[in-house]
């Protein structure tokens, strides 16, 4: 009996120490993320996350990680403070140009240089919609409806990646191509498009939201304008976006007439 008594105190202090180095790594990681040190914040989030993946608070703070770290470089077509989550969202926000009808060359403005972070951004999406929102408890700093606006805006740096592939945020306005963007980035450009309203709206944006107009305005169009399928659509609405280029951008399987004669009413954001 004393042996068994012994042994639960022992297994007692262990899982007491084990919580408390768990605690402490996860404070550790909040002062690395208020730092902007993400690559190591992410080093010691990983961990605790892949050991105990019902880890709420190590998984919100992961994802911000990976956000963050996509978010932190600075764009050349935002202002010099635009760095950050919300300098990049303040960034988007700004009113579109004229040419850009649906608002799609206000995503160029934000869109990484690489592809390569886009795939982090992703996987911090996914540990997000793994979360039970039901288990969410006033113990965590964040709230449910904060989880989703980190789901929106994540999703805003995945819809930006088109001008990536398209190479419509190079600057080089002759690179431009619509015809780079395959089947898989289309599909994926069209979700991202569908499921950011939800995210949106579960967050509690208002319904004028500029980041819920535009999406919802894109998504619309690629819907009802006719197009022969969904990648030419992509590829004739991102086109559209960058036609004021010098030469414009190029495309040659896109379908501007299906575009033109749907003429959706232009959004005044």
């Amino acid at each position: 009996m004393i042996k068994k008594t012994i042994l639960i105190l022992l297994l007692s202090t262990m899982y007491i120490s084990c919580a408390s180095n768990t605690q402490e790594a996860i404070e550790e990681a909040r002062f690395l993320l208020d730092k902007g040190s993400y690559e190591e914040a992410i080093d010691k989030l990983a961990d605790i996350v892949a050991d105990d993946p019902s880890n709420l608070e190590a998984t919100f703070l992961l994802s911000s990680a990976y956000v963050g770290q996509a978010a932190n470089s600075q764009r050349a077509q935002c202002e010099a403070d635009d760095t950050g989550i919300l300098g990049l969202l303040a960034c988007f926000l700004r009113t579109k140009s004229s040419n850009d009808r649906l608002g799609i060359a206000t995503f160029a403005r934000i869109a990484p240089a690489t592809l390569t972070e886009v795939a982090n951004v992703r996987s911090g999406i996914n540990l997000l919609l793994d979360i039970d929102h039901d288990n969410i408890t006033q113990n965590n700093s964040f709230s449910s409806q904060d989880v989703y606006a980190l789901i929106a805006i994540a999703r805003m740096i995945t819809l930006s990646t088109i001008a990536t592939i398209s190479q419509a945020n190079t600057g080089d306005e002759s690179e431009c191509d619509a015809d780079q963007i395959n089947d898989t980035q289309a599909t994926d450009f069209r979700n991202d498009l569908d499921l950011v309203q939800g995210d949106l709206e579960n967050a509690g944006f208002p319904s004028d939201f500029r980041l819920l107009t535009r999406a919802t305005s894109i998504f619309d169009t690629l819907e009802n304008a006719g197009f022969a399928d969904e990648t030419v659509g992509v590829r004739t609405v991102v086109a559209d976006a960058f036609s004021s280029y010098t030469p414009p951008c190029s495309c040659a399987t896109c379908e501007q007439a299906k575009l033109d004669a749907y003429d959706p009413e232009a959004s005044e954001n």
